[in-house]
C-alpha cells in the first residue's frame, strides 16, 4: 500500500484544493507530472503544451483581429467636407452608403473575415511588394488602435514604417495597383465597399474640402456613368484619380469617398451580388 505521500493519492486527495491558474500550483503539479510519469510520457505531455500554447497565441489573434476590424467597420474615418450649396444628390448618396455599409456589417462573420482578408492582403501587397498574413499584416496596419504594451517596440517600429509606406506611395502607382486588381479578380460590391472604407481608414487624414454647389454629386455620376459604359467596376478606381478640386488632385481619402458612394449605388441597383 502507498503511504500519505504518494505523489498520485496526493493529488487525489486535494483535487479540489488546487487551483491550476496559481503559479505555485502549477508547479506542484509539474513536479508532481515529473516524479511520477515515463519519460517518454512527459515529452509527449510537454509537447501538447506547446501546441496548445501555440493555439492559443493564434486564438488570440485572430479575437484581436475579429474585436479591431469590427471597431474600424462600425465608423469609418470621414472626410471633414462642406457644400456652398444644397446639393442635395451628394446627401442622398452618402445616406445609401451608410445604409449599405450597416447592411454589410449584418452579414455572416464568415463572409465579412473573407472580405477582411482579401482587402488587407491586398493593401499590404501593394505597400510591401509582397504578401503579408492576413492577422500580422492588419495588426500591423493598425497597431496603433491595439492596446498599448501588448507588442514590444520593434513591432511598433516596424509597423509605423508600413504605414509610412503605404501613406508615402504615389498615388498614381496606388490607385493603378487598385484598378489591375479589380479588373483581374472582378470582387463584388460588397467588397469593393469595404475596401474603400479601409482605404480611407488607412489614409492621412485630407484637409477640409469645400464642395461646389453639385460638385460632389456630379462627380459620383461621372463614375456611375463610366461603369455603366464599359460594364466594369474597375473603370472607376482609372477615372476617380483623375479628378481635380480646385485645379488640384484630390487627395486619396476623398478619392476613396467618391468611389465608396458611387459603389453603395451601384449596390442599390444590384441586389444578387453576395460574394
Amino acid at each position: 500500500m502507498s503511504g500519505r505521500g504518494e505523489p498520485r493519492e496526493l493529488i487525489e486527495e486535494h483535487e479540489d484544493d488546487f487551483d491550476p491558474d496559481n503559479d505555485e500550483t502549477r508547479r506542484e503539479l509539474e513536479g508532481v507530472r515529473e516524479r511520477t510519469l515515463p519519460k517518454d510520457v512527459l515529452r509527449e505531455v510537454r509537447d501538447l503544451q506547446q501546441k496548445i500554447a501555440d493555439i492559443q497565441v493564434q486564438v488570440d489573434d485572430m479575437l484581436d483581429v475579429d474585436l479591431l476590424t469590427d471597431d474600424i467597420e462600425s465608423s469609418y474615418k470621414e472626410i471633414d467636407e462642406k457644400f456652398t450649396g444644397d446639393d442635395a444628390k451628394a446627401k442622398r448618396r452618402r445616406t445609401a452608403t451608410e445604409r449599405q455599409k450597416k447592411k454589410l456589417a449584418e452579414q455572416d462573420r464568415l463572409a465579412r473575415d473573407k472580405r477582411r482578408r482579401t482587402i488587407i492582403i491586398l493593401l499590404t501587397g501593394i505597400t510591401l511588394g509582397a504578401l503579408a498574413g492576413g492577422a500580422t499584416a492588419l495588426k500591423l496596419l493598425f497597431l496603433d488602435k491595439l492596446p498599448a504594451g501588448q507588442y514590444a517596440q520593434k513591432d511598433i517600429d516596424t509597423a509605423k514604417e508600413v504605414v509610412e509606406k503605404y501613406n508615402t506611395l504615389p498615388d498614381d502607382t496606388f490607385w493603378k495597383s487598385i484598378t489591375e486588381w479589380v479588373r483581374t479578380k472582378t470582387p463584388s460590391y460588397q467588397t469593393q465597399l469595404m475596401l474603400a472604407g479601409y482605404i480611407k481608414e488607412l489614409a492621412k487624414k485630407p484637409d477640409e474640402i469645400k464642395w461646389g454647389d453639385i460638385e460632389k454629386g456630379d462627380l459620383i455620376d461621372k463614375l456611375l456613368d463610366a461603369v455603366d459604359t464599359s460594364k466594369s467596376s474597375a473603370t472607376m478606381y482609372e477615372l476617380a484619380p483623375t479628378f481635380k478640386h480646385d485645379g488640384k488632385p484630390l487627395q486619396r481619402a476623398i478619392v476613396a469617398d467618391l468611389l465608396e458612394n458611387a459603389v453603395s449605388a451601384l449596390l442599390d441597383d444590384d441586389k444578387g451580388d453576395v460574394s
